[in-house]
């Protein structure tokens, strides 16, 4: 009786690793559905798949979607600040900068304004 051998993705040769995404795409344009849906189901062969595509160059390396949507240094996303005009954003960045005895020194009303857009800057309470 033959036994199986089961073979890591790194330890496939470049044209191993060609011909094993040739035939998943053949795989792939004659029955979609099933391969979507083994894809779902078997979560290892689907990471062993995109292994083997960043291994040849087919796809890049991404940074985590945290760190692609991270805030910028006043704690707001990148993409907020793009639609702010200079002036405003600033104003964030001074906000984020105020040291807290600054902050307590103001008067209640101001105070608390800056309370709230901090909170809503996602920043520490001061």
């Amino acid at each position: 009786m033959a036994t199986k051998r089961v073979v890591s993705v790194a330890e496939l040769s470049a044209a191993e690793l060609y011909e094993l995404v040739f035939h998943l795409k053949q795989c792939n344009e004659s029955a979609p559905e099933e391969m979507r849906r083994l894809l779902q189901e078997q979560p290892e062969f689907a990471r062993a798949v995109a292994q083997a595509q960043l291994q040849l160059g087919m796809i890049k390396e991404q940074e985590p979607a945290t760190k692609q949507r991270a805030p910028n240094a006043a704690g707001v996303s990148n993409e907020l600040m793009q639609q702010l005009d200079p002036e405003q954003q600033e104003l964030l960045e001074q906000v984020q900068n105020l040291a807290p005895e600054v902050i307590q020194s103001l008067p209640e009303a101001e105070r608390r304004q800056i309370m709230e857009l901090r909170e809503a800057m996602g920043l520490p309470p001061v």
